[in-house]
């Protein structure tokens, strides 16, 4: 290939950075195989028993939890708040994301809970003479980032395998100023392309600094693999009851008889000392189900997740059900944290991109984000606190409303609030009035 520019890294740099993030993908793949596909070590190393029942039971609570999280956080859309009022900035955002996928945070937040952490990658598209700000998120089993002593990222490394050429690993390589193409041996098998952004254009959400150390898998994986093996022994168990043994003692029974007594289901015998019985084993039934109801207890309070299939008292109040899961409110706000702070940085990049092309000036730093958790949520009692202190006097009305679990975009909602009060304000007909004061003759 001619003219094709260095790239601006050492090769055993660039093998430092493979091995590294070889080393850490046999964790990724394990984390997506039990948060992703549902499959555990206890179901793939399940010991066969020759002759007997060997089902294998998935009961997955680390895929069920994370999914949880997810919809607690996302399941109300994300709120884009200017701080300095500028509507034409928030407009803006959401003129610039119509075309992305209304999953795209959710899957993000998926990945950012099974691995502890995740990356989202942007780049531009021209389309209709207008240029598309996107992005695809990529996984810590597909993308590695390196930073320099202060914290900067100077590469993103994202691994991948064409359709229809799955034998084939390549790899793009996102520097500062261009994007090389290469395959596995860091060869460069295209020409690079020019990063338009002239940094490299990721963002990495962190659930916490420790990663996959503070993950649901990490917490729960043991857990997970001694519930799953406990119940399908029991399941096994159920199963080999039905195969219950007839003896006869004292007697010999050719197959003529044995057939016989099968198809009519009785057999008749004359001597009194001829046992015929059927031989049944017992299962404690109790010490399983009790080990079974600690697994489950233990992996409920380490995830501080409660069990909505648990009955409550009819007149549950909306504070209790929040009392309750003030634990799993807790753990959701750290992700919340996390995915601000990326959605901070992918406004940066925005910012960045479209300040150049249409010289405007906008702040990435003006923008917050507003996060409504879908969880139960007094109204009644906010709606009294907020009456108490003064919405509007002591209280700011936006912020007063932002409180309300039913408004998810304060601004809107007191932009429609003005526009009914202006529609419902009476019209004075200036026309009809006379110079004095008083109405034209």
């Amino acid at each position: 290939m001619e003219n094709t520019i260095e790239i601006p890294f050492k090769r055993e740099f660039l093998d430092n950075c493979l091995a590294d993030f070889k080393t850490k993908k046999d964790l990724y793949d394990k984390m997506y195989d039990y948060a992703i596909v549902g499959e555990s070590d206890a179901r793939k190393e399940y010991k066969n028993n020759p002759n007997r029942a060997n089902l294998k039971v998935k009961t997955n609570f680390i895929k069920k939890f994370i999914k949880e999280e997810r919809d607690y956080l996302l399941s109300n859309k994300i709120t884009y708040i200017s701080r300095t009022d500028n509507k034409e900035e928030l407009n803006f955002i959401e003129f610039k994301t119509l075309h992305w996928s209304e999953n795209h945070d959710k899957n993000l937040l998926r990945d950012l809970l099974t691995y502890g952490q995740t990356f989202e990658l942007y780049y531009t598209k021209k389309q209709n003479n207008e240029m598309l700000f996107n992005s695809i998120i990529v996984s810590p089993r597909e993308g590695y980032v390196y930073r320099d002593d202060f914290g900067n990222i100077t590469l993103f490394m994202r691994f991948f395998k064409r359709k229809f050429d799955t034998t084939k690993q390549y790899i793009d390589l996102y520097t500062k100023n261009f994007i090389f193409h290469c395959d596995e041996n860091f060869t460069q098998i295209d020409v690079p392309t020019p990063n338009t952004f002239g940094e490299v254009p990721v963002s990495v959400a962190e659930v916490s600094r420790y990663k996959e150390l503070d993950t649901l898998y990490n917490e729960l994986k043991d857990l997970q693999d001694a519930y799953e093996t406990n119940l399908s022994d029991l399941v096994n168990e159920i199963s080999d009851y039905r195969l219950a043994y007839f003896i006869a003692a004292g007697c010999t029974m050719d197959e003529k008889i044995i057939a016989d007594m099968k198809s009519k289901g009785i057999i008749n015998v004359s001597d009194k000392d001829i046992v015929m019985k059927f031989l049944t084993k017992d299962i404690n039934d109790t010490f399983v189900q009790n080990t079974l109801n600690t697994l489950k207890k233990n992996i409920y309070e380490l995830s501080s997740h409660i069990d909505t299939n648990e009955k409550l008292q009819s007149n549950t109040s909306g504070s209790a059900l929040r009392n309750r899961l003030i634990g799993l409110e807790q753990r959701v706000r750290d992700s919340e944290g996390a995915l601000k702070d990326l959605i901070q940085n992918r406004l940066y990049f925005m910012f960045l991109l479209f300040n150049k092309l249409n010289e405007s000036n906008y702040d990435y730093r003006d923008v917050t984000q507003k996060f409504t958790l879908n969880i139960p949520q007094d109204d009644l009692i906010v709606a009294q606190v907020l009456s108490q202190l003064g919405i509007g006097e002591n209280v700011s009305l936006q912020t007063g409303l932002a409180q309300l679990s039913f408004v998810s975009n304060p601004n809107k909602e007191i932009e429609l609030i003005k526009a009914e009060k202006e529609a419902n304000a009476p019209k004075i007909d200036l026309d009809g009035i006379g110079l004095d004061g008083g109405a034209k003759p």
